[in-house]
């Protein structure tokens, strides 16, 4: 069945960040590693095949919710479920679909998906699951800069450390409500030129991380040969 996109308007009373600060938050959260929409849809069916025991998992959840809508005989019940839907995401059951976006558990499902030999053509997979092992390890250089750059390095504190905490934080947390809460403290601390001030720190640690030892390892080589902020 088609994708179904349900669209919960917010309050009228409430702020929309500025798009500098949303794109912040994003790459923060690794929200630039999601996958094709046809090997997601693979990996979700299989993720919630009952024998996985999956199935009362959020992301099951919303997927069992979204297929009905999607099944629905006539416009009243697909507007009843819709409805169900809604109660079910402000009742905290299941994830809206921002807060969905940021689920570890998503990444999860990818890489035992990746791992597995079902499904989805060779290309497809391909792509996807390369993007899993790039994901991989943009976590694995994150956790490596935080402790380097952050900690030995004495920029703690600083607004791209503080970035990269954050997007650790959210990959560590498993409750959708609490995502949310992380999401909006991380957007209120944003000020005015915060984006500028986090590229320009960008560029100078991956300089600093490139001439140091680590630069020469697996995990940061190709990245500090190809970086075209490095040249």
């Amino acid at each position: 069945p088609p994708a179904v996109a349900i669209v919960v308007q917010l309050p009228t009373n409430a702020s929309c960040p500025p798009p500098e600060r949303v794109a912040t938050v994003a790459a923060a959260a690794g929200v630039h590693a999601q996958y094709p929409a046809r090997e997601t849809a693979a990996a979700l069916r299989w993720w919630c095949e009952p024998s996985r025991g999956h199935e009362a998992g959020a992301l099951c959840m919303r997927a069992a919710m979204t297929e009905a809508i999607a099944n629905a005989n006539d416009e009243s019940e697909k507007l009843a479920k819709v409805d169900e839907l809604k109660t079910a995401i402000q009742a905290g059951r299941i994830d809206g679909q921002a807060v969905d976006a940021t689920n570890p558990e998503r990444h999860e499902m990818m890489q035992g998906w990746c791992s597995s030999s079902g499904g989805a053509d060779a290309a497809g997979r391909k792509q996807a699951c390369g993007r899993v092992s790039s994901r991989k390890d943009f976590v694995a250089r994150r956790a490596v800069l935080l402790t380097w750059w952050c900690g030995e390095q004495g920029h703690a504190g600083s607004l791209k450390c503080k970035q990269m905490e954050f997007g650790s934080r959210i990959e560590a947390t498993r409750a959708g409500a609490e995502r949310k809460r992380l999401a909006l403290e991380f957007k209120a601390g944003q000020e005015e030129g915060s984006e500028e001030t986090i590229e320009a720190e960008q560029k100078q640690m991956m300089r600093a991380v490139c001439t140091s030892s680590h630069g020469k390892s697996d995990l940061f080589r190709s990245l500090c040969k190809n970086h075209v902020e490095l040249r």
